[in-house]
């Protein structure tokens, strides 16, 4: 498979996603990581993928990317981060990026609490300071 100038070979367990969990909404397979902070690449702002990854994604059959990162979840079809990325070599491998105008976002939701904490009501009392 070519991208760009990029030339790869199919991964050998195209099953095995390194860093995802797959999940299934209706009929579309949703593949997710938990990205951390020197994940987002600065120049341009984008979210990145190495190509032996997006090859195994493909293979599977994953149809939306999500990127869950500072309490924001970035969501991008497979199809559009094909159409629209662009290869890089920063050191890390042969990569594909896609500029975060590309990836639609929403909150993250917040996790379900494991229990309910009831807290006291105290009234407040203020308390005026002297000034001598």
């Amino acid at each position: 498979m070519t991208y760009g100038s990029i030339k790869q070979e199919r991964p050998q367990d195209p099953k095995a996603i390194p860093f995802h969990r797959l999940r299934r909404e209706g009929e579309k397979l949703v593949a997710v990581r938990h990205a951390k902070p020197g994940h987002l690449l600065q120049k341009p702002p984008a979210w990145s993928y190495n190509v032996e990854v997006i090859e195994a994604m493909r293979a599977v059959g994953v149809d939306v990317l999500e990127v869950i990162y500072n309490g924001k979840v970035f969501s991008c079809t497979l199809e559009r981060f094909l159409r629209y990325a662009r290869p890089m070599n920063r050191g890390h491998g042969e990569q594909l990026f896609l500029p975060l105008e590309y990836w639609s976002t929403r909150r993250a939701e917040e996790p379900e609490p494991m229990e309910t904490i009831k807290l006291e009501r105290r009234k407040l009392r203020f308390e005026q300071a002297t000034l001598f």
